[in-house]
């Protein structure tokens, strides 16, 4: 059977896993699953969730879970780059480590590759700011799109994979649910990256500071804020010079000077950027 002949093989009503079920049809109908899931050699990790009778994606997968012979359920016992495709549904916000995961799921992939990934949003299932979960007590993280591709970006490296597609799918999504009910309909994330060649060229690095200049001392009359010195951190692309308290939203805005023309970006949103913009010149916010 060849990977076209297997996804022709698959029935609209094939017993998938229970998330994947709500939308297998529409997306043999829509092409999704021949676009992205018609290789010959294709994962799908976590195929079983808490149902013992599905079976896997496409017909041509093969359904890795905790029982998989080999697997101990952090290493795949596959060699690298052999896989046309990994699909895992609501698995990820399950595993400990998910960069770790991530990184695992990505070794085995062959160059043009995809790696397809369905998680709970947080804003449509959870729709609480942290952990535990209502719904689901294993759940050890809770994903935005933004959280997601940020957990992707911390287990792979640069330039080797490309975004492909990245929704929110929220078929049939009850809306007039409240938060209290368990919500009806589709509540995921759909994100599909592509395996690429990495280019022989790396990313340049950013310029070098040796020492940030003193913090100022206190913040313009007028602002309902405070500064507080910082140095860099491992995490920062600059130096780390000073963080702003806003008292009036319990904000900390973190600001980056990038070089010594006091080129700045705020990381954690507009808002901040703005109010440092104004500390900067002087003004009144």
């Amino acid at each position: 059977m060849t990977g076209k002949a297997g996804v022709a093989a698959a029935k609209p009503d094939r017993n998938v896993g229970v998330e994947a079920r709500k939308t297998y049809a529409a997306r043999l109908d829509d092409g999704f699953i021949e676009k992205y899931l018609s290789g010959m050699a294709i994962l799908d990790i976590g195929y079983k969730g808490y149902e013992d009778d599905v079976v896997p994606i496409v017909p041509q997968a093969i359904g890795i879970d905790v029982d998989y012979p080999g697997y101990d359920g952090r290493r795949l016992p596959f060699p690298d780059q052999s896989q046309d495709a990994v699909f895992s549904s609501h698995c990820l916000e399950h595993v400990e480590d998910a960069q770790a995961a991530l990184s695992e799921w990505f070794r085995v992939l062959k160059i043009n590759g995809f790696l397809v990934l369905c998680v709970p949003h947080k804003h449509l299932y959870e729709r609480k700011s942290s952990p535990p979960s209502i719904w689901n007590p294993d759940h050890r993280r809770f994903y935005t799109p933004a959280t997601l591709l940020v957990d992707v970006e911390g287990a792979l490296e640069p330039n080797t994979y490309r975004l492909r597609h990245l929704t929110d799918n929220d078929a049939g999504y009850d809306y007039s649910i409240p938060p209290d009910q368990h919500p009806a309909g589709c509540y995921e994330i759909e994100l599909v990256i592509q395996r690429i060649q990495q280019p022989a060229w790396q990313l340049v690095a950013g310029a070098q500071i040796d020492a940030p200049p003193a913090a100022p001392s206190a913040a313009p009359s007028g602002l309902n804020c405070r500064m507080t010195p910082g140095l860099p951190t491992a995490g920062d692309d600059g130096a780390f010079h000073c963080s702003i308290v806003d008292r009036s939203t319990s904000r900390r805005i973190r600001a980056l000077m990038l070089n010594a023309s006091n080129t700045l970006q705020v990381g954690v949103s507009a808002v901040g950027a703005r109010v440092w913009r104004r500390l900067v010149a002087g003004r009144h916010s």
